[in-house]
């Protein structure tokens, strides 16, 4: 049970990590849209923004785990 628990708080910190990072990159496309876009008034992309933020964390911890999980896997043989 406790590397079961100690595995999810690993996966956990790797997002919180990795989402950190992506929000800040996120942070820096807004700032460079209000900069560079606000001649032409349009509406920045939240939806966009949004999905760089959460779901690119979401899709890279997923492979990572079902690499892992497939090299788990392919090593009991």
């Amino acid at each position: 049970m406790q590397d079961w628990l100690c595995k999810g708080f690993s996966v956990l910190d790797w997002y919180t990590m990795l989402a950190n990072i992506a929000w800040m990159f996120v942070e820096g496309l807004f700032l460079h849209g209000r900069v560079t876009i606000a001649v032409f008034n349009v509406n920045p992309p939240f939806k966009a923004y949004y999905f760089i933020g959460w779901g690119e964390c979401q899709q890279v911890q997923f492979s990572s785990i079902t690499a892992f999980c497939t090299r788990k896997s392919y090593n009991k043989k």
